[in-house]
């Protein structure tokens, strides 16, 4: 979990829409939520991802 929200931090200060992010691929990517009213989501913002095998939540659900 930690790591995770290392790489979304990061992910969001490089986040520029003068400078989008290029050739990103998402493979097998299996995340599930645990614990009570809360669900699991991919957000994806200024990157268009290529995707392959697994994508568990769906790839890029909601778009900044």
């Amino acid at each position: 979990m930690l790591a995770s929200r290392k790489l979304e931090a990061l992910l969001r200060q490089r986040k520029l829409k003068s400078v989008p992010c290029q050739q990103v691929v998402l493979s097998d990517i299996d995340l599930t939520y645990k614990g009570g009213g809360g669900s699991t989501t991919s957000t994806c913002a200024n990157v268009q991802p290529a995707v392959s095998s697994k994508q568990n939540p769906p790839t890029c659900t909601n778009k900044h």
